[in-house]
């Protein structure tokens, strides 16, 4: 239940993309979670959740936003960003 809104306005603001780019992306996003959970979760346990999915479409969109000439917001937070990355 703790996922339900940040999926739902998440998913909504990739949707905004256009409907071939949100189903490319939900089933890449998809499929890669999936993989990963496969690969490096516990054995003999249950992972049930959609947090891969949030945390691809919230990725998805900070990179989008971070690489679009047209949002004028970011060209304040890149600096910030990078001093904090590279110190």
């Amino acid at each position: 239940m703790a996922n339900t809104l940040p999926f739902a306005v998440l998913a909504w603001l990739t949707l905004l993309q256009g409907l071939p780019v949100f189903t490319i992306l939900t089933a890449v996003v998809w499929v890669v979670s999936g993989l990963g959970v496969w690969l490096f979760a516990a054995p003999h346990t249950l992972h049930v959740g959609a947090s891969g999915i949030i945390f691809g479409y919230f990725g998805f969109l900070l990179s989008r936003m971070s690489n679009d000439s047209h949002i004028g917001g970011m060209t304040a937070i890149k600096p910030a960003l990078k001093k904090a990355i590279v110190g």
